[in-house]
C-alpha cells in the first residue's frame, strides 16, 4: 500500500484526484491535493501548536485541514467556492470526525469566495496551494491587512507551488520570507517548494 493510501485510511477521508473547475470562475484553478509526503516534509519544518488556526484558501477536499488537525491538534478552516466540492469535503469531515471524535468542533468548512471571506482576529496561518489568480490573492492580502490593523499579531503565509506574482505581491505588502522549503519531488519539478512569509 502506498503512502497516499496509508494516510487516507488512517485519517478516514477520501481526498485524492484532480477536480477541474466546476464553477466557471476563470480566476480559480484546478483542485489537486498536496501530496502527503510534501505535507510531512513541510510541517516537519513548520511546527504548529494547538493555539494556531490554519486557514486553507481553496481547500478542495480538505486534505491539509485533516492532516494539520490530526498532527497538531490545531483549529483549521477551509474556504471552498464550489458547492459540489463543498459537499464532498463535508462528507470527509463526517468520516474524519467518526474516527477522531473529539476533533469535530476544531474543523470549519465555509462555502464561498475566498476573497469575500472576512479574516478573523485569531487566525494566524494562511495556506495557499496555487488556488487562484493573483487578482484574487491581492484581495485576500488586503483583507488580511484590514484584520491586522484591527488585531495586530504575528502571522505566517504559506505558499506551495506558487506563482511569482504572489511573491511579488507579498514583497509589495512588506512581508518577509521566513523559509524556503524544497520538497521531496523538487529534483523532478522545480515548483515543488514552499515559501513561508511572515509579517514584520
Amino acid at each position: 500500500m502506498n503512502q497516499e493510501k496509508i494516510h487516507e485510511r488512517f485519517l478516514g477521508v477520501a481526498t485524492t484526484g484532480k477536480i477541474y473547475n466546476l464553477n466557471d470562475e476563470e480566476d480559480y484553478h484546478i483542485y489537486e491535493p498536496s501530496s502527503y509526503s510534501a505535507l510531512v516534509s513541510l510541517f516537519d519544518e513548520i511546527q504548529l501548536n494547538p493555539q494556531d488556526i490554519v486557514v486553507d484558501f481553496g481547500c478542495g477536499l480538505g486534505r491539509v485541514l485533516f492532516y494539520c488537525n490530526q498532527r497538531f491538534w490545531c483549529r483549521v478552516k477551509g474556504i471552498e467556492i464550489d458547492e459540489e466540492v463543498y459537499e464532498r469535503v463535508l462528507d470527509n469531515k463526517a468520516y474524519y470526525s467518526n474516527r477522531f471524535m473529539d476533533r469535530e468542533p476544531e474543523i470549519e468548512i465555509i462555502l464561498g469566495k475566498a476573497e469575500e471571506y472576512k479574516i478573523q482576529p485569531e487566525e494566524n496561518i494562511f495556506y495557499f496551494f496555487n488556488p487562484f489568480s493573483e487578482r484574487i490573492f491581492e484581495k485576500i492580502l488586503h483583507n488580511i491587512k484590514v484584520s491586522l490593523s484591527e488585531a495586530p499579531r504575528n502571522i505566517k503565509i504559506i505558499l506551495y507551488y506558487t506563482q511569482e506574482e504572489y511573491r511579488e505581491l507579498l514583497k509589495e505588502n512588506h512581508y518577509v520570507m521566513d523559509k524556503l522549503i524544497r520538497l521531496p519531488e523538487y529534483q523532478y519539478d522545480c515548483y515543488e517548494k514552499v515559501y513561508v512569509y511572515r509579517n514584520y
